[in-house]
């Protein structure tokens, strides 16, 4: 009895941090960059995931048709990269903090996200999916 009271105030003591992260649209992040400057948001969009060109989109069209204005760059290792190639075209959730003014290479995106802290599958995955490691969902692995 005595470790679920301890287990129910250790929750509620790490509730309040997780509530106080703000989750926005990434349309909110393109439409007023300078409310989010600096601050930690969790938001998500499609992801591309190529040398100079990782960056996080609105949408499906807007990734794939390169519209970088509807993007921002994230600010992830190469090494990162490389291994979530998977999640390239897909709907992430992104966490991390916002910065205005990097515009990234050669400048084709209006902002950034930088010291990322989240970057996982938004889509659904069924368990069955996961304990078939099914590649497609992101949990098996490169594609």
């Amino acid at each position: 009895m005595r470790t679920l009271v301890t287990l129910g105030f250790l929750l509620l003591s790490v509730l309040p941090s997780v509530a106080q992260r703000p989750t926005v649209s990434l349309l909110q992040l393109l439409a007023t960059p300078e409310k989010f400057d600096g601050q930690v948001v969790r938001f998500q969009g499609v992801a591309n995931l190529a040398f100079e060109e990782n960056a996080i989109y609105l949408s499906k069209e807007h990734w794939k048709h390169g519209v970088t204005s509807c993007g921002r760059r994230l600010d992830i290792s190469e090494e990162l990269a490389e291994s979530r190639k998977w999640a390239t075209g897909r709907y992430m959730v992104v966490e991390g903090t916002f910065s205005k003014d990097d515009r990234g290479h050669m400048g084709l995106y209006m902002g950034a996200i930088k010291d990322i802290k989240l970057f996982t599958l938004y889509e659904m995955v069924s368990p069955e999916q996961l304990k078939e490691g099914d590649t497609k969902n992101g949990s098996g692995g490169n594609r």
